[in-house]
């Protein structure tokens, strides 16, 4: 995910009476290409992990059949590791079919054996002969994995989000295990530890909760895929605020329209991004330092960052509680 590299959630859509809230304009039908890309490659190696059988398929011949970066092919290998799908193993490091396909398969024989064949009638017998009738055999019990959001602390009234998907994998490890792995459009990799993640999504709560972002309030983020972008997602949660992601294939009058509609309280991009936000915004811009010139009403986003201190708190959501809105 992007998200998929902290943890897996579930996005919850806000306020059913906008209609229009997941209306994508003809732009937009682009940017749904990736993650259809990133599925097919996710069962492409999942594929090549079968056809290796009780061997295992090391991670050298998955890149090379499949046709993968090291990155890219790692990455879809923890997703698939955290939902039980494959499974590496600690010696070999080679990787095999995991266990929950185990209860998958059996829940699809359900529907797709074909049915056991009918027995032939039973000859009539006199009432004195006849044997007893026989128990009907129970059907078996499955067990399956309950997703994520069955478990205990992800329901009830408080839910601390940016825990669950952040600060708690740091307390588990040395916090060094990798978030986030970021692969560019020019091949260049960056990782983001889970102890990094939650000290400068932390940092970058206190910048935007001095600009008077709390629980409930939207926040658009026009950013592309990258470290930025789940900072700044975390940063939302600890705040108990709405992370509201727009497109960068929006065109400027889709943007300016859910930024109208949505009632966001900031906005966060970047200097090319930026020229898409209406001229006559009065928002709050956070904008990533790059290559491109932003303005001087714009707060830059590394450099606030590291001038903040670390906001303590992480603010907690009723399960009924929005956290995204697309």
């Amino acid at each position: 995910m992007f998200f998929g590299a902290t943890s897996r959630f579930l996005v919850h859509i806000m306020d059913p009476m906008n209609s229009h809230a997941d209306i994508v304009p003809p732009a937009a039908a682009a940017s749904a290409a990736g993650g259809t890309q990133s599925l097919e490659r996710a069962i492409a190696l999942l594929r090549a992990v079968a056809d290796a059988e009780s061997d295992g398929a090391r991670l050298a011949d998955l890149m090379a059949g499949v046709g993968l970066s090291k990155a890219t092919a790692h990455r879809l290998l923890m997703a698939l590791a955290r939902d039980g799908l494959v499974e590496q193993d600690g010696r070999s490091k080679r990787y095999h079919l995991g266990p929950d396909l185990v209860a998958l398969g059996d829940l699809a024989a359900l529907r797709h054996r074909p049915p056991a064949p009918s027995p032939p009638p039973a000859l009539p017998q006199p009432p004195e002969a006849a044997p007893p009738p026989m128990a009907q055999p129970s059907p078996p019990t499955l067990m399956v994995r309950p997703s994520a959001f069955l478990r205990p602390e992800y329901r009830g009234d408080s839910i601390a989000l940016a825990t669950l998907l952040c600060d708690r994998h740091v307390r588990a490890a040395d916090g060094a295990r990798a978030a986030l792995l970021h692969e560019s459009v020019a091949g260049q990799t960056t990782e983001l530890s889970f102890a990094r993640l939650a000290r400068d999504s932390a940092r970058f709560a206190a910048v935007l909760a001095g600009m008077g972002v709390g629980a409930g309030d939207r926040v658009a983020v026009l950013l592309p895929k990258g470290p930025e972008l789940l900072i700044t997602a975390l940063a939302i949660w600890r705040l108990g605020g709405v992370y509201m992601p727009l497109f960068t294939t929006y065109t400027a009058s889709a943007v300016a329209y859910r930024l109208a509609d949505s009632e966001a309280r900031a906005i966060v991009t970047n200097g090319f991004l930026r020229r898409k936000v209406p001229r006559d915004n009065t928002r709050p811009v956070v904008t990533v330092e790059g290559d491109e010139a932003f303005g001087p009403d714009a707060v830059p986003f590394w450099s606030s960052l590291h001038a903040a201190a670390p906001l303590a708190e992480v603010a907690r959501y009723r399960e009924s509680d929005a956290f995204a809105l697309i």
